[in-house]
């Protein structure tokens, strides 16, 4: 039966003048959004970003999609602004959408106090690759240079990216992730520091990217071949940031090196659910992954 609440409501894809007031309804929700990522993606893919508008146009509530292997989405966040909750609105946005792409497979995290939400809307827990566990950790620095000192990582260098590590950036981010990503790739290139790590033979092996937002460096992703590049990269983080010691991590269930760098202050746990086939990305590169919004 249809919600007649919602029937007020039109789904439609944002418009560059809405950006930056959507990117400020999600902030809350979005802890590795920032107001020049969002603004950066939308441009990279417009008719993927959808909002509900009230019969005076006024944005209500968002989601949107991230491409990752052909015919599969990533969803982002729901979020339905105060005053147009318990409506059904958060179902009714989702529900146009995918209704858009029958074919699509999509997943998503989220917390797992959303779970009763997504499987009633059909989704089902994604495995292997079933959740994203959430660190805030203090790092001292004394101690990983000891750590990375003891792994024997000195013929390896991490360094900030320049445009000549490109090409080498995709073909790495492939291998990682399973899928191209270049217009990702290339946000955080615009938006945030990317720090690459080469073994002594100058080849690619690991890169990470990370911003500030409240206070708190963030770690927007990290692929790497090994702990001791992992290690690496993320001190030499830790040089362009100098006035801050807290960082957030996203790491798989399965992986959990980051969060035995520093000492925990908080932790939570995200699940992964899916509805459709997914093809489940290679795990083995990856250390910490980014946004719930846009990850894999």
């Amino acid at each position: 039966m249809a919600n007649t609440r919602c029937e007020s409501y039109t789904i439609r894809t944002l418009r560059p003048e809405e950006v930056e007031d959507t990117y400020k309804l999600i902030d809350k929700e979005g802890w590795n959004l920032t107001l020049d990522k969002f603004s950066a993606l939308y441009k990279t893919f417009p008719n993927l970003f959808f909002v509900a508008a009230t019969d005076k146009d006024e944005v209500a509530a968002t989601m949107s999609l991230y491409p990752t292997f052909k015919g599969e989405y990533v969803m982002g966040n729901i979020v339905v602004k105060d005053g147009h909750r318990k409506k059904g609105l958060g179902r009714k946005i989702m529900d146009d959408v995918l209704a858009m792409y029958p074919e699509a497979a999509v997943s998503l995290t989220a917390v797992p106090g959303a779970d009763q939400f997504y499987i009633n809307t059909g989704f089902e827990f994604t495995e292997p690759q079933q959740g994203h566990d959430i660190f805030h950790l203090i790092l001292d620095r004394g101690d990983l240079d000891k750590r990375l000192a003891e792994m024997g990582e000195g013929d390896s260098t991490f360094t900030l990216y320049d445009p000549s590590s490109y090409d080498d950036l995709l073909v790495y981010d492939l291998e990682a992730k399973g899928y191209p990503n270049v217009g990702y790739i290339e946000m955080q290139i615009l938006c945030f520091k990317v720090i690459i790590a080469k073994d002594s033979a100058g080849r690619l092996v690991g890169y990470g990217v990370a911003f500030v937002k409240r206070n708190e460096i963030v770690l927007d992703g990290l692929y790497a071949d090994s702990d001791s590049k992992a290690l690496g990269i993320t001190r030499e983080i830790l040089n362009h940031f100098p006035d801050r010691n807290t960082m957030k991590i996203q790491v798989p269930s399965s992986r959990l090196f980051l969060s035995e760098l520093g000492h925990i202050t908080s932790s939570s746990k995200y699940n992964r659910y899916s509805k459709g086939h997914l093809k489940l990305s290679p795990l083995s590169k990856v250390y910490n992954v980014g946004d719930c919004d846009f990850t894999y």
